[in-house]
């Protein structure tokens, strides 16, 4: 689950599924993400993924 951004952003929102890690190169994990309403991959940032809403859909589903 990406963390909600503010009315007007081009950042996509919503949930998804973490494909693979990238390579560590600037000191922050990075992560290749396909969203559910996507046909295609995002690399995603580790500080724009939310982590208490991401664990608690992995326990309920």
């Amino acid at each position: 689950m990406l963390k909600k951004r503010e009315p007007g952003s081009i950042q996509p929102n919503g949930s998804g599924q973490i494909i693979a890690v990238l390579p560590d190169i600037q000191r922050s994990a990075r992560y290749r993400v396909r969203l559910l309403n996507e046909n295609f991959d995002r690399s995603i940032g580790e500080d724009d993924i939310d982590t208490a809403s991401s664990s608690a859909s992995n326990q309920n589903g």
